[in-house]
């Protein structure tokens, strides 16, 4: 699904310039979300090649299109939304709650189905516009208070 979401999204031209030859999927945490992103490696989005790197709690942001966080205390994850806020970031997590505190896309399991939230207000302050076909499939949410 995080590949799917990076055909679905667009990144103002500052943050992934059409002339760039590769987008960086940044990874932080443990578990089974953060695997399955080392399988994008060189996987082609865009017409840019991906790149998986990973980064930790306090390390820099510079240069990533996407930030998945993985099993993170919520401090950290919290740290790491703060500090990707103003950026051109789609932040994707696993964590109940994650899109209504801020994060762009959060996964959840309904049943025994995983679906996924979208925060438009959250997309909208990382400058990234999501497609109407995605918003379509998701559980739109809102920042909490």
């Amino acid at each position: 699904m995080i590949y799917n979401f990076t055909l679905f999204m667009d990144w103002p031209e500052d943050a992934l310039p059409a002339s760039a030859t590769q987008m960086t999927v940044c990874v932080a945490g443990k578990g089974p979300l953060v695997a399955v992103v080392d399988h994008l490696q060189e996987k082609k989005a865009k017409g840019k090649t991906i790149t998986v790197r990973k980064v930790t709690p306090t390390g820099g942001l510079a240069g990533c299109q996407v930030l998945v966080l993985g099993d993170l205390d919520k401090s950290t994850t919290s740290g790491l939304l703060e500090r990707s806020r103003t950026s051109a970031i789609l932040t994707v997590a696993e964590s109940a709650g994650f899109a209504g505190s801020g994060g762009v896309v959060g996964f959840v399991l309904l049943g025994s189905k995983v679906r996924f939230e979208i925060n438009p207000a959250a997309a909208q302050r990382h400058r990234i516009r999501v497609s109407s076909q995605l918003l379509k499939l998701a559980q739109i949410v809102r920042d909490e208070p």
